[in-house]
């Protein structure tokens, strides 16, 4: 029997939480042998095979799952695992797919929400609005740039909308134990921190969290070493996004020494890492997320949708 097609999704994803949280050691296993016995589907099962393989066979993966299980509040687990990999993803591919010959528009996987800074903000019914227009068209993770954690219709728009994951750029100085506090209660919400200040009060609040390094070319070795990437891991950051702007761009010999050892990482160290390239230093602007796959270059563009946005409906930004 295909039980996944009976019992909702986000059931099955907060009863994998539930095991993997229950016992972080063996929890995974228990979890792909309750697979084997109950998923009929064969694209899933064979989805399933690969993830048990790789969680068999490379070590850092399953430090990397105990990692996040040790160290992420259950809320937020689940929140992360059923906003990115059930809605955006299972459900989200498919509608995104669907909607984008309905409406003969590019529909990006993800893209920039940015609220602005100071007096240059967006408006909080702007923010909404993009939001609910972006859960139409299959989009559920969203990444936010500007001010965001210091502008209150954004904690507005995340409590109203707990279907939609945001990883939210975020000074490390501003992260004090006041923030941490509340961010434990907006599980749908991860820092994304800029800085290289200590944020293991982010560890000690059981927050999911992830780390922006802006890259360039006097401290691309620097910023890929053990010596920067060991302390965010024992901190607690998950995601490691290495940015390199178009302003001050990597020589094509040093981009391929930073691509090589960022796979290398993801090869051998229990943390998700990318490189992306920004149209502008501070990170506002479009991401581009440049990976090489097959020995095929793949370019995706994160569109960044900013405060001078007004009454316009997001389809119509794409």
């Amino acid at each position: 029997m295909n039980f996944g097609k009976i019992i909702p999704k986000n059931f099955i994803v907060a009863s994998i939480v539930d095991t993997l949280k229950s016992d972080p050691e063996a929890g995974a296993q228990k979890v792909f042998d309750l697979a084997d016995k109950f998923v009929a589907d064969e694209e899933v099962a064979h989805f399933v095979e690969e993830a048990k393989s790789a969680y068999c066979r490379q070590p850092n993966i399953r430090a990397y799952i105990k990692n996040l299980v040790y160290n992420t509040q259950k809320s937020s687990l689940n929140h992360f695992l059923n906003n990115l990999v059930v809605k955006h993803l299972l459900d989200g591919i498919p509608k995104r797919l669907e909607k984008q010959e309905k409406l003969k528009i590019q529909i990006p996987h993800l893209y920039i929400l940015n609220v602005g800074y100071g007096e240059n903000t967006m408006p909080e019914e702007a923010i909404s609005r993009l939001v609910t227009q972006g859960k139409e068209l299959g989009i559920h993770f969203i990444i936010v740039a500007g001010d965001a954690l210091a502008h209150p219709g954004f904690w507005g728009t995340c409590e109203k909308n707990p279907d939609v994951q945001f990883l939210a750029f975020a000074k490390a100085a501003d992260l004090d134990a006041s923030l941490c506090q509340r961010l434990k209660s907006y599980p749908n919400l991860n820092p994304l921190v800029q800085g290289t200040q200590d944020v293991s009060q982010l560890k000690a609040a059981s927050i999911l969290f992830g780390r922006a390094t802006e890259v360039n070319p006097a401290n691309f070795l620097e910023a890929t070493s053990d010596a920067a990437i060991l302390p965010d891991i024992r901190q607690g950051s998950r995601i490691g996004f290495y940015i390199t702007s178009k302003a001050d761009r990597l020589a094509p010999e040093q981009l391929q020494r930073i691509r090589q050892r960022i796979n290398a990482i993801r090869q051998v160290r229990p943390y998700a890492c990318f490189h992306l390239e920004s149209e502008n230093a501070d990170f506002g602007g479009s991401l581009y997320f440049n990976e090489r796959v097959n020995q095929k270059e793949i370019q995706l563009l994160i569109p960044s949708i900013g405060p001078e946005v007004g009454n316009a409906s997001l389809k119509d930004l794409f």
